[in-house]
Parts: C-alpha cells; structure tokens; sequence
C-alpha cells in the first residue's frame, strides 16, 4: 500500500475514533452527574469524600470532550505538534483514569467505618422530630431513604420498639397518615446504603478503567500517524533534493537524464561524451593554431 493511502485511511479512523471519544466524554457526563445527584441526597448521611469519584468522573467528561475537539482540528490540518500535544493529553487521561479506579476502590473499602456514625446520628434527630411532631430535613431524608432502598431503622424495624413504625417502613402504604403497617422491610438502611455507595463506586471504577483501555488505542493510532507524516516529509524532502541537483548539471546531460533521446536506445555515457567533447575543442585549437603560423 502507497504511504499517501495509509496515511490517508489512518486519518479516517482517527476521526471515527474522535467521534467516539466524544460520545465516550458526553457519556461520561451524563453518568457522572447521575451518580453525584443521587449521591447528594444522602449527602448528610455519608461522609469520607464518597462524593468525590462522581465529581471527578464529571469533570473527566467534560476534559475529554474539550480534548476531543483539540484532536480534531490537530487531525484535520496533521500539524506533527498538535498530535503530539493530542497523544500527551490522551496519555493524562490514562492517569487519571487510572487513579479514578484506585481512588474508588480506596473509599468503597474505607466506606463502612465513614458512614456508622454519621448514620446513626443522623436517626437520632429523626427519632428526636418524631417525638416532638416537628419536621425538618431529617425527616424528609429518612423518609426517603427507607421509601427508596426498602429499608427500615438503622439496624433493623428493632430500632422502632419505643415509637411506631413510620409509613415509610410500610412495604405498600396505602394511606400515608396512617400509623398502621401490615408488612414492613426488615433489612436496616445503614447496610442497604452502603451496599449502594459500594455498588456506585464499583461503577464508576470499571468505567475508569474500560476509558483508559480506550485510550491506548487513540495513542497508537496518533504515533503510527506522526510515524507516516514524518516518513512522508522525509520523502519530499530527498525528492527536492534530487531536482535541485538535476537542474545543477550541465544541459547536455539534462537532455540525457530527462529522455530527449530515443527510448529504445542503449542508455548514453555522459563520461565518454564529454571526454570526445574536450578532444574534438583540443583538436580544433591545435588547427587554429597551425593556421595561425602559416599565415605568419
């Protein structure tokens, strides 16, 4: 395959592979802000930066699209530094890919200890508003919680045993209001909350890692680019070398390199020719000479 054709069809895949990334970056921004939004709505009852891999995946969204839009234009003119700067920047997206992962799986393991405490307090002015027939934000965030993640109490329904059942511990509350409850969820919100941090994060570190993976292919491409470009420019510059030394030489041998005589002939000796050249001028200057001293 001719160099101009690689590197014509490299070019095309790179632009697929652009578009890919960016789809890649837009996907990262919708999962990342899923996740922060759903992670702040328990914000009062996680602690330990367990919000910070979802912000991070955001933001690496966003840096990615931006990169992307670099990478294009450094495509379309195939300018040597700005693939380079575009290798660099997908290389940056590896390591933070990586540490993203690391750094999930580092707040998934520490998650539990971080969110006792908080939890626990957290009940105890739930409890505290229920008693005294006030409604805050504690209110409205346990009521949710144990709605949303089908759980009940801290522990289990046990934490309950001194004050009713609130509905939302109810399976199926048919009447908000009323204080009674068939059917409640037994399993505590402190283990059902945790295994839903742990599963986000589990989430969040496999698409960190499958989006560095990405990378590697985008960064063999750009070199194998920045390969041919530089291979191509190293061709163009010995053919301009060869015409320059071409349009040195003397005209009779230019005749004789660019084809003026007939094709079919043997090929011409361009040494021979101009030794019977500097012979015949010899022998015409020997005869002007004889001239010369006969007429004298």
């Amino acid at each position: 395959m001719k160099l101009a054709t690689r590197i014509k069809c490299l070019v095309y895949f790179l632009y697929s592979y652009a578009i890919f990334l960016a789809v890649c970056g837009v996907v990262l921004v919708i999962f990342g802000g899923y996740i922060l939004y759903n992670h702040l709505g328990y914000g009062l009852l996680v602690e330990g930066g367990a919000w910070g891999p979802s912000a991070a995946t955001l933001c690496l969204g966003l840096v990615t699209i931006c990169i992307t839009w670099m990478g294009w234009n450094a495509i379309a003119k195939r300018n040597q530094c700005r693939l380079y700067l575009f290798g660099m920047s997908l290389l940056g997206i590896i390591l933070i890919s990586v540490f993203l992962c690391i750094w999930s799986l580092t707040i998934r393991k520490d998650i539990q200890g971080s969110a006792i405490y908080p939890v626990e307090n957290s009940f105890s002015e739930f409890i505290a508003d229920d008693t005294s027939t006030a409604i805050n934000d504690h209110t409205h965030l346990w009521n949710r919680l144990q709605s949303e993640m089908q759980c009940c109490g801290v522990h289990g329904i046990t934490d309950y045993i001194r004050i009713s059942i609130p509905w939302s511990c109810c399976r199926r509350p048919e009447n908000p209001s009323d204080p009674r409850c068939v059917s409640s969820y037994q399993r505590g919100c402190l283990f059902a909350l945790i295994e839903e941090t742990k599963q986000r994060l589990i989430y969040i570190s496999v698409a960190a890692l499958i989006f560095a993976l990405v990378q590697v292919m985008g960064i063999f491409m750009v070199v194998h680019l920045v390969v041919l470009l530089k291979e191509q420019e190293r061709g163009d510059v010995e053919s301009r070398g060869n015409s320059r030394n071409t349009e040195l030489l003397p005209f009779n041998v230019q005749t004789a390199d660019t084809g003026t005589r007939n094709p079919s002939a043997p090929p011409v000796n361009t040494k021979s020719n101009q030794a019977s050249l500097h012979e015949s001028l010899h022998a015409d200057l020997k005869k002007a000479q004889a001239q010369r001293l006969s007429n004298g």
